[in-house]
């Protein structure tokens, strides 16, 4: 078990590794303060499902982390199949506070230490090296810049445990909104009406990003269902 008692976030700890200097930290508080908006919207009953059916379909390990945890849902799925080992993390405060509430039946009093408020960006300075077998990275590296995506694999792979599994979804620039503001400086990033900034990834990005950290297992493109299909990259990495 992680003790993270030793291991408290702070913001103004945050060292950001790329330039411009704070760029990348302002955006993600920007975005995380957007979520915070939508807590409500996101928080629905079949993601829960749609939680359930991913990891049935997976192999996976203890101890677990889900990275950008929103409300909660796949830590719920994987509490009620008996886990304990589990963590989440992301910088929504409402969020954080929606899946503090949905976890507590299940991990009681070390719910606090156990899902946490912290930066995908610092991921490394909040938990122990090598500490995880399995890792969640569903749709956050679509929440900063191309040019982080490997300043994040980077601390994801400090905290993975020799040959972790990493689950990681992305937007494909095959959905890339074209009548949106491109954010100048950033390619595949774009700005919409709310704010909001999304980046899309093409497949040389992620094995640009995974090169030397992780081998790609498998790497799809798939569309979703629906009136508004969402089109993801869906990539299983191996820790070297």
């Amino acid at each position: 078990m992680v003790n993270l008692t030793i291991y408290k976030f702070n913001t103004q700890n945050i060292q950001m590794r790329e330039t411009p200097p704070h760029r990348a930290e302002k955006l993600h508080l920007k975005q995380a303060a957007i979520w915070d908006f939508w807590v409500n919207e996101i928080d629905k009953d079949e993601d829960r499902l749609r939680a359930e059916r991913f990891l049935g379909k997976i192999n996976h390990s203890p101890p677990y982390l889900d990275i950008g945890c929103g409300p909660g849902r796949v830590l719920e799925a994987l509490a009620q199949s008996g886990e304990t080992q589990i963590y989440g993390i992301d910088l929504s405060e409402k969020m954080i506070e929606r899946a503090r509430q949905r976890m507590t039946p299940y991990l009681k009093e070390s719910t606090s230490e156990q899902v946490l408020i912290g930066d995908m960006m610092a991921i490394d300075q909040v938990f122990p090296d090598q500490e995880f077998a399995t890792i969640f990275l569903s749709r956050v590296l679509q929440q900063t810049y191309r040019r982080l995506a490997r300043s994040v694999l980077e601390s994801v792979a400090k905290i993975s445990s020799p040959n972790a599994q990493v689950f990681l979804s992305v937007r494909s620039t095959a959905m890339a909104p074209r009548e949106k503001s491109f954010v100048h400086g950033e390619p595949g990033s774009y700005r919409h009406r709310t704010g909001w900034i999304k980046t899309y990834y093409r497949e040389s990005d992620l094995n640009d990003a995974a090169r030397g950290l992780f081998d790609i297992q498998s790497l799809r493109e798939s569309r979703g269902s629906g009136p508004n299909p969402m089109i993801d990259w869906h990539a299983e990495l191996r820790r070297r």
